[in-house]
């Protein structure tokens, strides 16, 4: 499904219805204590959903954190933990429906004693009240500055970024903090000023040897009258200060971003904000000159992708986490539409998770046309041609009839289930196709791989066909060693096992998904189930399809312990529409 979010100039309203580095010992963060006060206080807190602090909302619906970052960051996310607005009664309300949660849970000092607890866990001798708490004023930001792509060959570089604590007291966090930093094992300080504010560096030099031996690195930090500003060096301290002085553009003067923040609600506890086009144009880089597969895929990616900034927010409602955003809507041949492709009416009621969305064929085959292009010169590109010219036929045949599809699982009282229904747009085509591929899987097993047996069957007026397949010592539950799938004129169904494509064809309409209650209800409240996409989980019916299979000896303890913090969770869903012309986004997660 399309979720990436672009910007527009009209407020979308919220409810429509309503590793650790590898080589890096952790205690010379922990030591120097800048990173320990950003992680202990986001992470901890919260995970725990204890956002207790008191602190003050942004003007206009802007952090001041924002102002720090440069143009071209790759990523920012921010994270209210001061709950502005109505956000501390709306958590307060959520929290209710949680027995084990206190009734003060979002008010007095619970939050205090807790990260005081984990800080004394951690074998310090500090703690939150007496070494943070004073000031800071509860708002967390981070932004990537770089984006590697060393992560996607595995290694574990530092990534470049900046990491950005808000502060209410400017000499009380420099007195701590420099305190803190004081203690940093093996490492050398040095510090420099750079218009009116001092940044501190903490070096260490490399250490080990072998496959456990760590480079130079360093991490520097200075305080300024509202941020903590952590960077990898002093270059990057640098130039987030040249940003906020404004000697430099910065992310928050981008047009786009701003009528995308401007339209978002005020009261928020999270922002996200990706720069896809930097994102594309550091991590293209990153890659290098030489075209790959890897490289393709991602020019390919590039090249279909319309928006340039996406933005999303979370805010808290009574009875549920709303999520909202909005992209720029994709034109051309695959241009969006609102639909309902009533491929839930043929959904089983018992399903546990539900996606649909429209154009896949198309998109799929507009990314096949993409890498065949960029490789073109590339022994990739010729090995595809040949694949083509074995088969008779383009690759983006294989996927270009498909229409709108929904991706099924659930679980049928005894095994579970996993399928896909589609709408094709050639069923002629469809049937072709599908027959090559079993005909590929026959040509596979004769070779000498996994063994393959087909057969089909009569079910009313549509044929089922499986292929059951059999690979020896693979661990593979006996309900998945088959694959059917079924062509009628207006639709294809393909399941995993042999009973999802038989209860699709046997689905009445009026006792399917569609018409449970439920999930009538929670779609037509995100925008109803004419759409461009849509996604439905059912969190209660999954948490007690996992009870049902528990030992004895881990139900007890799980009912005691887990179940009492899982058992108020109702549903996920989200539903993204064409409206005005961009692509809107709502989604929630409700508790009951």
């Amino acid at each position: 499904m399309n979720e990436a979010i672009h910007v527009s100039a009209r407020r979308i309203p919220t409810d429509p219805g309503t590793a650790r580095l590898r080589g890096q010992p952790p205690n010379r963060w922990l030591a120097a204590g800048v990173i320990a006060v950003a992680i202990l206080a986001a992470g901890i807190g919260l995970t725990l959903g204890a956002f207790l602090l008191n602190g003050r909302a942004s003007a206009g619906g802007m952090d001041a954190a924002l102002g720090y970052v440069p143009a071209n960051a790759a990523t920012y996310y921010e994270l209210r933990l001061d709950l502005p607005g109505d956000q501390r009664a709306k958590l307060q309300a959520l929290l209710a429906h949680f027995p084990k949660v206190a009734g003060d849970a979002v008010s007095g000092d619970t939050l205090d004693r807790w990260l005081d607890a984990a800080f004394k866990q951690g074998g310090g001798k500090h703690s939150y009240t007496a070494d943070v708490k004073s000031w800071f004023d509860g708002r967390l930001a981070a932004a990537q500055t770089a984006f590697d792509a060393g992560a996607l060959r595995g290694a574990a570089a530092m990534p470049r970024g900046l990491l950005l604590v808000g502060v209410k007291d400017r000499s009380i966090a420099e007195s701590r903090i420099v305190a803190l930093a004081a203690e940093a094992t093996g490492a050398s300080m040095s510090s420099e000023s750079y218009q009116g504010v001092t940044i501190h560096v903490l070096s260490w030099p490399s250490s080990g040897s072998g496959p456990a031996a760590t480079a130079p690195h360093s991490v520097a930090y200075a305080v300024t009258a509202d941020e903590l500003i952590v960077s990898n060096d002093a270059a990057g301290i640098r130039g987030a200060l040249d940003v906020h002085a404004g000697r430099v553009a910065g992310l928050a003067a981008n047009a786009e971003l701003q009528a995308a923040i401007a339209r978002l609600p005020t009261d928020r506890v999270a922002t996200t904000v990706v720069n896809t086009a930097a994102v594309y144009t550091q991590l293209r880089a990153s890659l290098g000159t030489q075209q790959t597969a890897l490289t393709a895929l991602l020019d390919a990616v590039a090249q279909l992708q319309s928006a340039r900034v996406a933005v999303a927010a979370a805010r808290f409602e009574n009875d549920r986490l709303v999520m909202i955003g909005a992209a720029g809507a994709p034109t051309g041949d695959l241009a969006a539409e609102n639909r309902d492709r009533g491929l839930a009416s043929h959904t089983p009621p018992d399903a546990l998770l539900y996606a649909e969305t429209g154009n896949v064929g198309r998109g799929w085959a507009a990314l096949i046309s993409g890498v065949k292009a960029a490789l073109k010169d590339r022994p990739e590109g010729a090995q595809l041609k040949q694949a083509e010219t074995a088969l008779k036929s383009d690759l983006e045949s294989y996927v270009r009839w498909i229409g709108g599809a929904a991706v099924v699982a659930g679980w049928d009282g005894s095994q579970p289930y996993l399928g896909v229904i589609i709408t094709p747009t050639d069923a002629r085509e469809a049937s072709l196709r599908l027959l090559q591929l079993q005909a590929l899987a026959q040509l596979a097993a004769a070779g000498g791989g996994p063994k393959v047996t087909v057969d089909e069957q009569q079910h009313g007026a549509a044929r089922i066909t499986t292929v059951h397949i059999s690979v020896p010592g693979a661990t593979v539950p006996e309900w998945a060693r088959a694959v059917q799938y079924s062509v009628t004129d207006g639709r294809v169904v393909i399941g995993i096992g042999e009973r999802f494509v038989g209860r699709v064809l046997d689905q009445q309409p009026a006792t399917s998904l569609a018409s449970a209650s439920r999930f009538r209800q929670a779609v037509e409240r995100m925008g109803g189930p004419s759409s461009v996409s849509l996604s439905w989980i059912d969190l209660a019916g999954i948490r007690t399809a996992i009870e049902q299979q528990l030992p004895p000896a881990v139900r007890t303890p799980y009912e005691a312990q887990v179940q009492p913090w899982l058992r108020p969770l109702d549903l996920a869903v989200g539903v993204t529409r064409l409206e005005d012309g961009d692509i809107v986004t709502r989604g929630a997660i409700t508790v009951k």
